[in-house]
């Protein structure tokens, strides 16, 4: 129970960071962007001791977009994870470490991540993110904010 916990919170996370600069311009000089994302994430089938990867939607900062996430399992209370967001303008990469806490509803997290490029308009995205979430009891679903500032 605690790696499909982890699994699925680390997926959670990198997920709202990556659609937070869906609606960004392209520039020649990068400004910063404050971010302010929803997401949610439904685990897809995984076999074998790979990473778990979760798929979804993230909506708010820069518009709405779809993401997939790869999360490796450190133990039961840390999982590291990385996505990868689509928009129309690009996509958006990000790693995360994410914190977990199992209750008797589900479980929360928190943790923090980096956005690490991507193509078309987040080509140099760069910044710094904050996640904060839930997941349903059984983990077949999540919910989450991510807050921050990305340069691009």
């Amino acid at each position: 129970m605690f790696r499909k916990t982890v699994a699925l919170l680390g997926v959670v996370a990198v997920a709202g960071s990556t659609a937070a600069v869906a609606g960004a311009k392209t520039s020649h000089h990068a400004t910063k962007h404050k971010v302010n994302i929803s997401a949610k994430l439904t685990k897809q089938a995984t076999s074998g001791q790979g990473p778990l990867v979760y798929t979804g939607t993230v909506s708010g900062t820069g518009g709405k977009g779809t993401v997939v996430v790869k999360q490796t399992i450190i133990s039961a209370t840390k999982s590291t994870s990385t996505s990868v967001a689509t928009y129309k303008k690009g996509k958006l990469n990000a790693k995360f470490t994410i914190t977990q806490m199992i209750t008797s509803s589900g479980t929360t997290f928190t943790g923090t991540g980096k956005t690490t490029g991507g193509t078309g308009i987040y080509k140099h995205a760069k910044g710094n993110l904050k996640v904060t979430g839930t997941a349903s009891s059984n983990l077949a679903s999540a919910k989450l904010k991510i807050t921050g500032t990305i340069k691009y």
